[in-house]
């Protein structure tokens, strides 16, 4: 028997010996680390993972995706199964396409990305789960080519937590 339920914002899933809820792994004050392709000025990708919308890691890269990319490094290994981009704030363009990569060496690909340049706009991406260590992002291309630097304001990464059980 599985039940799942919400409480304090935070969702759980319970069966009678093990207790799992989920959380973003994807923060420094979770341990998370960050590298990246570029960065513009001081946006640097720590900006992308620090829970704050209001900063944001920006890439050095004007107008095109196929050289971007930025990788989120968690704690310890984690079973992730969805992973949300928020777009920068006041950006004119946003992801077509991604590849995420993670550290057994699997790729999932995401195409026809909604393409949304409201500031703060999300992609929430459904994965097939995974056992990770991290998530690297590869933007492969993007929705308006114009002379906009690329970048995220955050990078969600959903984990399971096991919280009771063996």
């Amino acid at each position: 028997r599985l039940a799942v339920q919400e409480k304090d914002s935070k969702c759980f899933v319970k069966t009678s010996d093990v207790e799992f809820q989920y959380e973003d792994v994807a923060l420094t004050k979770a341990g998370s680390t960050c590298s990246a392709s570029s960065t513009y000025g001081s946006h640097y990708c720590i900006y992308a993972i620090d829970g704050d919308m209001t900063t944001q890691w920006i890439s050095n890269v004007i107008g095109r995706g196929n050289d971007i990319w930025i990788q989120v490094n968690f704690k310890a290994k984690k079973v992730i199964f969805q992973i949300a981009l928020v777009h920068r704030r006041a950006a004119s363009t946003g992801p077509r396409e991604v590849t995420l990569k993670f550290s057994d060496d699997s790729e999932q690909l995401f195409s026809d990305l909604k393409c949304d340049t409201t500031s703060g706009a999300k992609d929430i991406l459904k994965l097939n789960l995974v056992w990770t260590t991290f998530v690297k992002v590869t933007i492969i291309t993007i929705c308006y080519q114009d002379n906009t630097r690329f970048g995220f304001s955050e990078i969600i990464a959903d984990a399971f937590i096991l919280i009771k059980g063996d």
